[in-house]
C-alpha cells in the first residue's frame, strides 16, 4: 500500500453519498454511531446538496478528506458535518497512517467512536 500514488481526477460523489445512505445507512440499527469517512483526491462533477443534506439528517456524521493536491476544499467543507471535521493528506502515506490508527482504535474497542477516529485524523495530519 506504501507505493500507491494519489492521482486526482473528477467523480460523483453525490450520487456515492446517496448510494451509501441507502445500502449502508438505510438498515442500519437505530441506536448505532453512523459515520462516513468520505476521501477524494478531485473533485464532484454531480450534485452534492441534496444528497448531502439527506444523509445529514438521517443523522450520518460525514468526516471528509481531501488526498493530494487537487480537491476541493470548499467541496469538502459543504460535505462534512463540521468545517473541523474535513482534514487533508498531502501522500499515500499519510491516508495510510488515517487508516491504520482508525482500525487500531476500533480493534481495542474505544467507546467513543467518533472522538476516537477524528484523534486519529488529527494525530496522523499533525
Amino acid at each position: 500500500m506504501g507505493s500507491v500514488k494519489i492521482v486526482g481526477g473528477a467523480c460523483k460523489a453525490g450520487a456515492a453519498l446517496s448510494t451509501c445512505q441507502s445500502g449502508l445507512f438505510a438498515s442500519s440499527r437505530s441506536k448505532a454511531v453512523k459515520i462516513l469517512i468520505v476521501m477524494m483526491a478531485g473533485t464532484s462533477t454531480d450534485e452534492i446538496k441534496l444528497a448531502v443534506e439527506s444523509i445529514k439528517s438521517s443523522g450520518v456524521i460525514i468526516v471528509c478528506l481531501g488526498m493530494g493536491s487537487l480537491f476541493d476544499r470548499a467541496q469538502l467543507v459543504s460535505m462534512a458535518t463540521m468545517e473541523s471535521y474535513v482534514m487533508t493528506a498531502s501522500s499515500w502515506s499519510k491516508v495510510v497512517g488515517m487508516y491504520n490508527q482508525i482500525t487500531r482504535n476500533i480493534r481495542q474497542g474505544k467507546s467513543n467512536v467518533l472522538q476516537n477516529v477524528l484523534r486519529s485524523c488529527i494525530h496522523v495530519f499533525q
